[in-house]
């Protein structure tokens, strides 16, 4: 049976801690999602929004059909607390802007980002850099889960977007929605 790699675990791990622990200490007031209008990054945003829900946590979403630089600006230019960008790879220059925000950024993805990516107020979860392939809304699905085991039974929203992105559904993932009864094979 296929399963995740530790190295992957271990930073979507630690990516929930630290979320959490921003949670905990910062009460933020406002979490902005961005997510690609696709079925990967709508399936994302609807598991970040179900879990965000779970945590009484306030939102609001937009699902852009790019995230370029226009959609940068708008971004800075609004109020918000912290942020997930799902399903958008980002260039080295949008990047940049977002760090320069200094405002806490979480980017949950899979996309090729090949630049150094290490930023203080950005938490980058990425597939891609961990060699797993996998959609964005699978990372977002095991960021849920690594935050609470009840996210346990979002694994088939997170296998939709899998099927959107034509990607090879993992077994572990699947056995999550079977063991959830949403989802059966036949």
């Amino acid at each position: 049976m296929e399963v995740l790699g530790e190295r992957f675990r271990q930073v979507v791990y630690d990516g929930a801690r630290e979320f959490l622990g921003l949670v905990e200490t910062k009460n933020p007031r406002m979490i902005r999602i961005i997510a690609h209008n696709d079925t990967d990054g709508i399936t994302s945003s609807a598991i970040l929004m179900r879990v965000l829900k779970r945590l009484n946590l306030r939102y609001w979403l937009s699902n852009p059909k790019v995230f370029d630089l226009d959609e940068v600006s708008k971004l800075e230019k609004e109020e918000w607390d912290l942020a997930f960008i799902l399903d958008f790879g980002l260039s080295e220059e949008k990047y940049k802007r977002l760090e320069r925000t200094g405002r806490k950024i979480f980017v949950l993805d899979h996309h090729i980002m090949d630049f150094p990516a290490e930023a203080k107020n950005i938490t980058l979860i990425s597939a891609y850099r961990c060699d797993e392939k996998l959609s964005a809304s699978a990372v977002s699905y095991l960021f849920g889960k690594a935050l609470s085991e009840k996210n346990k039974d979002l694994a088939y929203i997170g296998i939709l977007g899998l099927l959107g992105d034509l990607q090879k559904v993992p077994q572990y993932i699947l056995k999550d929605a079977m063991d959830e009864k949403k989802v059966s094979v036949r």
